[in-house]
């Protein structure tokens, strides 16, 4: 077919669609056709079971009277028709006679008896064996089986058929469009809109087209801004060397400037390039994937843009310390509730890579006075870190009292890969992570170590890390209870 051939998009759709009603009726049938052969088992069953009751009475009688030929008579009636193959009448232990069809063939499937009474009821005289085979009722469920199965294939064909058409025309070719016009586009080019021709408007296709519009103009917007921003910092820089003064302060200041656009710009650029390919990725597979295999697609999209305000806000943050802007809300807290809290923020985590959480904080702790949403803060990127760059085993945090320094420790301990002796220094410092060859995990902004420690010393306490390669890692915090904040704060 020719559009099956022009778009791959297409003729996977018709094949789920195929795929799915043949499941579908696969389940269907399965289900219905166990559940119709119990039924006729069970109509079998209750069927010879009254053909016996209708025929105890002769049988009693001809058995009473030793009327051999009634009872075969009897008998002979009982296997015309029906599951019941064999008929059989004892007398106490001696078999008096038994009648079986001439045409069986198969071994009997149930067999069950039924005692014989006197004409009076007065005692028993003997037993009637019935023997049973449903081999009738399965021929009979087969044939009404292939039936149904043509019947439904017939209509499964029609279905979709009928959603392939709908389908293409409503969605299908209006994403070859998309993808036609997507694909044209250059970088630097004029960012013309993309438009659809149709008639049903506001829908999901239409959102993604205005979505792609709108991270175009923004596009050329920063990359605008970006080109503004570089022209401004050339003639910043050569007004600097052309201004007379101290060259050396001059130059250590555009290292640490360089050093800082540098880890910003490849720190913004891993998301957004991460963003920019699950959109193309969303562009090639919208409505071609499971809703399943989409969210996990969009997930990363909003985890990749949630990892770009938690940059910004490190930033933020930072650069409040540094200026000395940074304020702190003080009050008297619980540490033990901070810890809780925290425990039920990370266990979702934890709970992912089946990691163990640990927690010994014993009752009658010392209220702490400082900000308790900032400590929150520190003990979140701990556990966050430990969680990241462990794989097996459990993560322990242990809260003690050091009754010589009037301090609160605590220690957040992992079983992951540990960190190295040159690492444990420079982790702490601006936009330094350990080494992914080491952690095999990827690092966050590179901030978060740098800004725990930051606020903790202006609550006049201590962050620091004891670890080695392959022992895992342990994180101490010690705060004063009841004491002055550090300056700047």
């Amino acid at each position: 077919m020719p559009i099956l051939a022009q778009s791959r998009l297409t003729a996977r759709i018709l094949v789920w669609v195929v795929v799915a009603g043949v499941l579908m009726f696969s389940v269907v049938t399965a289900v219905t056709v166990l559940q119709e052969r119990e039924s006729m088992y069970q109509a079998a069953r209750e069927d010879a079971h009254r053909n016996v009751s209708r025929s105890m009475a002769a049988v009693s009688a001809a058995l009473w009277s030793y009327d051999t030929a009634a009872l075969n008579a009897t008998l002979t009636g009982l296997i015309q028709s029906g599951s019941i193959i064999q008929a059989e009448v004892r007398e106490l232990n001696r078999q008096v006679t038994k009648i079986q069809r001439a045409d069986l063939q198969t071994k009997p499937e149930a067999q069950w008896e039924v005692p014989i009474m006197r004409p009076n009821d007065a005692e028993q005289i003997g037993t009637l064996r019935i023997s049973e085979s449903y081999r009738e009722v399965r021929n009979q469920l087969a044939r009404k089986f292939a039936a149904d199965l043509l019947s439904e294939l017939i209509k499964i064909a029609g279905l979709a058929a009928l959603l392939f058409i709908i389908i293409y025309r409503s969605v299908t070719r209006h994403l070859q469009t998309l993808a036609r016009d997507v694909s044209n586009l250059k970088p630097g080019s004029v960012p013309t809109p993309i438009t659809l021709q149709r008639k049903v408007r506001h829908d999901e296709l239409d959102t993604l087209v205005d979505s792609i519009n709108r991270f175009r103009r923004e596009r050329a917007d920063v990359e605008n801004a970006l080109l503004r921003d570089i022209a401004e910092r050339k003639r910043v820089e050569a007004t600097l060397y052309k201004t007379e003064g101290d060259l050396s302060e001059v130059a250590e200041a555009s290292r640490h400037k360089s050093q800082f656009v540098a880890n910003m710009s490849h720190e913004l650029r891993t998301p957004l390039n991460a963003i920019l390919g699950y959109i193309e990725l969303i562009l090639d597979n919208l409505y071609g994937e499971t809703p399943d295999k989409m969210r996990k697609v969009l997930d990363r999209v909003q985890q990749n843009g949630r990892h770009l305000l938690g940059l910004i806000n490190d930033v933020l943050d930072l650069s409040k310390i540094e200026a000395g802007k940074l304020s702190l809300t003080l009050a008297d807290f619980s540490l033990e509730h901070v810890v809780h809290n925290v425990f039920v923020a990370v266990e979702p985590l934890a709970n992912e890579k089946k990691l163990a959480l640990d927690m010994h904080v014993p009752p009658g702790l010392p209220v702490v006075h400082g900000d308790e949403q900032r400590i929150t803060q520190v003990l979140l990127n701990l556990l966050g870190n430990a969680i990241k760059f462990t794989d097996t085993g459990a993560i322990t945090v242990t809260v003690a009292t050091e009754a010589a320094s009037d301090a609160l420790t605590i220690a957040v301990h992992d079983t992951g890969r540990g960190i190295s002796a040159g690492d444990q220094r420079a982790i702490f410092e601006e936009f330094r992570q350990v080494d992914s060859s080491v952690t095999k995990e990827k690092g966050g902004t590179g901030l978060g170590l740098t800004i725990a420690r930051r606020l903790v010393e202006m609550h006049g306490g201590k962050l620091w890390v004891e670890s080695k390669l392959g022992e895992g890692a342990t994180f101490f915090v010690t705060l004063p209870f009841n004491a002055k904040m550090a300056a700047g704060s």
